[in-house]
């Protein structure tokens, strides 16, 4: 599919996200599971992925790891992006289905948020 149709990472601020609907009207819209951000502004934030950090997770789960660790490789943040979220990286990218990744998802974020 990637192949075929390219992947698009729209940088935009999500509080305007209502004044960029017209960029979603083709396609296939899809939402990133659960992860974990490396960037400067966002570090260790669930969540709270630039579009650099999305759009390597989505390549990773896809499939394209070379391609996402090349594109890390440009920036300062982007290996500690990808060593942070390996494990759910590499689990997402298992995943056969949509309920498999939000099972998965949920143990990852149950691991994370679990009171000890």
């Amino acid at each position: 599919f990637l192949i075929k149709n390219g992947l698009v990472g729209i940088d935009g601020s999500w509080n305007k996200v209502d004044t960029l609907t017209s960029l979603f009207q083709t396609g296939i819209a899809r939402a990133l599971p659960f992860l974990v951000a490396a960037n400067t502004v966002n570090f260790g934030r669930p969540t709270k992925l630039n579009t650099a950090e999305a759009i390597m997770a989505s390549l990773w789960i896809m499939g394209f790891q070379a391609l996402a660790s090349e594109i890390a490789g440009k920036f300062k943040y982007g290996q500690t992006f990808i060593d942070m979220n390996y494990e759910r990286l590499e689990a997402y990218a298992q995943c056969q289905s949509s309920s498999e990744v939000v099972e998965i998802q949920r143990k990852f974020m149950n691991e994370l948020y679990e009171e000890h």
